[in-house]
């Protein structure tokens, strides 16, 4: 079908359209509210005398103790994921990897505050090289600066504004502690200049069902007060809306609720093509989280953050415990990552030497294949795990190894894997891969494709940088065009292929994965219902006409035009049809 662009009927005069990327579905009119830190934290003098420093470096472990109690109590008050992540900033305050050299900083002379200062941005810095997971925390790590640097002048922490139901919170950024005590009830929605798809505040959100759009770099356009409608599906905060157009809108979102509270899956188009959704876990809280969801199995087992605080590496027997719950729970429907250690999610028993530039260096199989006792033991451990649990042969796990970028290196995986009665599969992230997919799927089993890192590597662009969002948007056609590639490669070989990355989670994009020939579709279990609802909108043959206009795109925000042009050009098709 020729698909039209279509008049939104907004113009600068009447409605400013801010484009951001969408974290959190939902539809909220209200006012915009902002939160804004304050101005930067006056400083103490440089240097301080000899006699005083004991006093300064005791200031200085004060303030540590007292924000890392204040963090405590706070997650005391909360449940699940969210708890969980308050809990882990506690363990930042106290990291010795900033710690150890601030106090050293002290003892030279420094002021407390402008050691914390000093030693934090270092360790932001570095984080941010490294990109990914671990760029995600600066968010965190910025927040824990300012609370100490308060704590030491005397300050009271900032307080969120006096908030509604009604009201968008709008911010450069915020971290879990601004949020996670937040009636999901107090606060419409919520957006910001800086954040990520998978951060702690976009986890926490998600937890809240507060809907979300990050990335919206021009969002300081928006004055306090300003009357927005914000649109968690489609990324978009629209400044002033009419009142037709809010009407319509809150009641498609309502109706839509209502259908995704009602949804019990199994997950299918509309005229009967199945299709497996899949959860995303890591550990034994998104286990039982994804159990408790119509989910057909888990499409990523994130196996490396199992063991990001553990000083020497698991035993076999310790892994095994740990598989084995997994594989108790959800049989033979389970894909396991093996270790992606390295650059974003440094694992202290798999270091590798520095690097300048370590988002693209020693990470996930290049680190098993380097070092491939530490790889044979962890495949051991899932092969144990699995023997516990009576899966084998054809029951036997997926495990796919993360960071593929030569054939000899999934030759070499595969047979490590097979060697052990296990499948084995490849997560595609690299452009290398996609491109010659065909070649990559004849020496594995199934394969995976992890879009967020392929969709940054494409683009040569940080997706956690505010000013890059547009480039590392999941729906530029570039990346789509090489999943496509992947899609079309696996299907040819006869291997089945499956969607990990965040963009799973995009009902539209999900769409558009179903209509290139995707098998299955993997995510946070919380995305499930949403996206479960969006497939049975329309049939599969509107996908595979969808993915093909799609492939045409120009940009991304083209690609998302076509894609919602589409659906509307085909319901007004089916209303005539009906009148």
């Amino acid at each position: 079908m020729k698909v039209y662009m279509r008049n939104t009927g907004l113009t600068n005069d009447q409605n400013r359209v801010l484009q951001g990327i969408a974290v959190v579905p939902g539809v909220v009119n209200g006012s915009v509210v902002w939160f804004r830190h304050g101005p930067e934290l006056p400083r103490r003098g440089y240097r301080v005398k000899v006699a005083d420093r004991p006093a300064e470096l005791e200031r200085f472990h004060t303030a540590l103790d007292e924000v890392s109690e204040s963090l405590r109590e706070q997650s005391k008050q909360l449940t699940g994921v969210t708890a969980d992540v308050i809990r882990s900033s506690v363990y930042l305050v106290t990291d010795r990897g900033w710690v150890g050299p601030a106090e050293r900083d002290i003892t030279a002379g420094m002021t407390a505050e402008a050691a914390t200062g000093h030693q934090i941005g270092r360790f932001i810095e570095l984080l941010e090289r490294r990109g990914g997971f671990a760029a995600e925390r600066t968010a965190d790590l910025r927040d824990i600066r300012d609370r100490i640097a308060r704590r030491l002048q005397g300050l009271e922490e900032p307080e969120l504004p006096k908030l509604t139901s009604s009201s968008i919170l709008v911010a450069d950024e915020l971290a879990p502690a601004d949020i996670a005590a937040i009636d999901a009830h107090s606060v419409g929605a919520i957006a910001t200049i800086r954040g990520g798809l998978t951060g702690h505040i976009a986890v926490v959100a998600r937890q809240l069902g507060i809907p979300y759009v990050t990335g919206v770099t021009d969002l300081t356009v928006l004055p306090e007060g300003t009357s927005a409608l914000l649109d968690g599906v489609r990324g978009l905060i629209i400044a002033n809306p009419s009142t037709v157009m809010v009407e319509q809108r809150l009641a498609s979102d309502e109706r839509h609720r209502e259908q995704v509270e009602a949804w019990n899956g199994p997950a299918q188009t509309r005229d009967g093509v199945h299709v497996h959704l899949l959860a995303n876990v890591q550990d034994e809280n998104t286990i039982d989280e994804a159990r408790r969801t119509e989910v057909d199995g888990v499409g990523l087992f994130r196996t490396e953050l199992c063991f990001i605080g553990h000083s020497t590496e698991p035993s076999v027997d310790e892994q095994a415990s740990i598989y084995e719950k997994v594989f108790q729970a959800f049989k033979n429907r389970v894909a396991i990552r093996t270790l992606d250690s390295g650059s974003d999610k440094p694992l202290k028993f798999a270091q590798t030497s520095r690097e300048e530039n370590p988002a693209l260096g020693m990470r996930g199989v290049r680190i098993g294949l380097q070092n491939e006792e530490l790889l044979i033991r962890q495949l051991d451990a899932i092969a144990e795990g699995a023997r516990r649990a009576g899966l084998s042969g054809d029951d036997a796990p997926k495990v796919m190894a993360p960071m593929i970028s030569r054939v000899s290196e999934a030759r070499r995986f595969a047979a490590l894997v097979r060697e052990r009665g296990l499948i084995p599969g490849i997560v595609v992230e690299v452009p290398a891969t996609a491109i010659m997919a065909e070649m990559f799927m004849r020496e594995v089993d199934f394969c995976s494709i992890g879009t967020n890192d392929l969709i940054q590597y494409t683009m040569a662009a940080d997706r956690l940088s505010a000013d890059l969002f547009e480039l590392t948007d999941p729906w530029q056609p570039a990346g789509l065009r090489l999943i496509n590639t992947v899609v079309q490669a696996a299907k040819k070989c006869g291997k089945p292929v499956s969607i990990c990355g965040e963009s799973a989670s995009d009902p539209y994009l999900a769409q558009v994965f179903v209509g290139m020939g995707v098998d299955s579709l993997s995510m946070a279990p919380n995305a499930v219902p949403e996206v479960g609802v969006a497939l049975e909108k329309w049939d599969m043959r509107h996908y595979q006409d969808l993915a093909q206009e799609v492939l045409k795109a120009e940009g991304a925000h083209h690609a998302r035009r076509i894609a919602s042009d589409y659906f509307a050009q085909l319901k007004d098709m089916e209303d005539r049809m009906e009148d």
